[in-house]
């Protein structure tokens, strides 16, 4: 049963996080586009676990690398690329471009905030 649960909340997760890249306009035809979502569920996950630590974008490189059979260099690539034709700049109205890793960071803060209020909590604190 306690499986069936963490299945549950993981397809939740996903869930919430598909939601938002579709959300800024991020091309589900692109890799960069998997790559990403199995880089928020990874942060999400560790920031939960670990006190609201985000990874290092070397620790996430080399997840996608192994979990996609590809090489950290395209890895790189792929997400940078898939973040830089998404429309996250208009939708957060942010005039510049954000490294990935500042990326990351905005789009955990994202799900663990849609996370909360979904769960009817208003705060992380």
């Amino acid at each position: 049963m306690e499986e069936l649960t963490r299945l549950m909340k993981l397809y939740e997760l996903k869930k919430e996080i598909t939601k938002f890249l579709l959300e800024i306009k991020m091309k589900t035809s692109s890799l960069g586009f998997n790559y990403w979502l199995s880089a928020i569920e990874y942060s999400v996950s560790k920031t939960f676990g670990n006190g609201y630590e985000i990874p290092r974008m070397s620790e996430i490189y080399s997840l996608i690398a192994k979990k996609h059979y590809t090489s950290i260099s395209c890895a790189e690539k792929a997400m940078r690329y898939a973040k830089e034709e998404s429309r996250y700049k208009i939708i957060f109205n942010i005039e510049h471009n954000l490294k990935n890793n500042d990326f990351l960071t905005l789009c955990t803060d994202k799900i663990i905030e849609k996370c909360f209020t979904n769960s009817g909590v208003n705060s992380r604190k």
